[in-house]
């Protein structure tokens, strides 16, 4: 079990607000640490709004997450972003561990930001990677993880039993 959240958006009363202030990233880990009721996160991943490179360079999201990092809160530092840009910018600052980045058959881009970040030793996670459900996971699932730099994919679910088909599908694949 890995137990990540993410930093830089508050869903308030139906709006999305975006914060990469240093205050509202430690309120952001404050409230994932006590929603969750443990005393560190695995991964706390920059949760960005599109603004990928401009989050890197002007705000205080990651030094903040190197700081929480350094007092144990969090074990690694992931950026969720949207641009190729912004993803290798991730990896080359140096302090990010893992990135979230959307990858399926239907949209292929992140596919450099992939073997960058196998380069780098950073790990990748995939988001969309049933391109929000027009895709077939069968086909789909495999196709992700057939990325060596690819340690998991994040699929929602809202049965139990497409959970645990999907389970299976990325089972196999694995075994492969």
């Amino acid at each position: 079990l890995v137990l990540s959240s993410k930093i830089g958006e508050t869903f308030d009363e139906g709006q999305s607000t975006y914060r990469f202030d240093r205050a509202s990233t430690t309120d952001s880990i404050a409230r994932s640490l006590n929603r969750l009721q443990t005393d560190h996160l695995d991964i706390a991943f920059v949760h960005s709004d599109g603004r990928d490179t401009e989050i890197i360079e002007s705000t205080d999201a990651l030094s903040t997450l190197v700081e929480h990092k350094q007092k144990g809160d969090i074990r690694f530092i992931g950026f969720s972003g949207k641009t190729v840009a912004g993803h290798l910018m991730a990896i080359n600052s140096g302090v990010v561990d893992v990135l979230m980045v959307e990858y399926h058959s239907m949209d292929e881009s992140q596919g450099p930001v992939i073997q960058a970040a196998e380069a780098a030793g950073i790990g990748v996670l995939v988001k969309k990677g049933l391109a929000a459900g027009r895709l077939d996971p069968h086909s789909a699932i495999p196709f992700c993880l057939e990325q060596p730099a690819v340690a998991s994919v994040v699929i929602g679910s809202l049965q139990l039993s497409h959970l645990k088909d999907n389970l299976r599908i990325a089972k196999a694949a694995i075994d492969r």
